[in-house]
């Protein structure tokens, strides 16, 4: 059985003929290979950006349902550089608007001041000052949530402390069991990856608001 690529979004494009099908929603088998094919995918980027399950699925529900008014609607100006990259776009912005609805997701005052000093400012309309904090708060978090996913956990705890919660390296160390000069080594590779992370996320339009 050939497994689900979990980086199908990535790639380039989706069969136009399958489009073509499913812009009939009746058409089940159509509408079946193209959940076959995204379903796992897009939960699978949820998950990396820190959405629990329940907040997974509804994602993935949005997802479709997107996908279904513009085929039904014929409007395919938006898919012209390739379904996959669209809909990349449109879960990114699902992931982007659950960060910002739930409260478990914002950041304490320390960890903001820190994300200030290693994270670019984002752009904002008009320069607003006000827009600007808001939406950086939002796409911290799910930078943050991502970097996670592939961090081991005990390391993580090391950061979180250390990097995000402000307590001294000495405090730290004797907490983990490791030097402080392993507490320092941790935050500057995870660091590292929320910088990687950081610049993914601009260019995959996260911040920008539906239309």
């Amino acid at each position: 059985m050939r497994q689900t690529d979990p980086n199908l979004l990535l790639t380039a494009t989706t069969d136009r003929e399958l489009l073509g099908s499913a812009a009939d929603l009746s058409n089940e088998p159509a509408w079946k290979s193209l959940w076959d094919q995204y379903q796992k995918p897009i939960l699978r980027l949820c998950e990396q950006s820190g959405l629990t399950e329940a907040e997974s699925q509804d994602v993935v529900q949005d997802a479709f349902l997107r996908v279904a008014r513009m085929l039904e609607s014929r409007r395919l100006e938006p898919m012209q550089n390739g379904f996959r990259r669209w809909l990349g776009h449109v879960v990114h912005r699902l992931i982007f608007e659950a960060h910002r609805r739930n409260r478990r997701h914002q950041l304490g005052v320390e960890a903001v001041k820190r994300l200030k000093i290693w994270l670019p400012a984002v752009e904002a309309p008009a320069d607003d000052g006000r827009a600007r904090e808001h939406m950086e708060g939002h796409l911290w978090s799910v930078c943050l949530a991502r970097v996670r996913s592939g961090t081991r956990p005990e390391h993580w705890q090391v950061f979180e402390a250390y990097a995000l919660e402000g307590c001294l390296a000495a405090e730290v160390a004797s907490r983990f069991g490791i030097t402080k000069i392993g507490v320092r080594v941790i935050q500057h590779r995870i660091v590292r990856r929320l910088k990687a992370q950081w610049n993914t996320l601009l260019v995959q339009d996260l911040s920008e608001p539906f239309s």
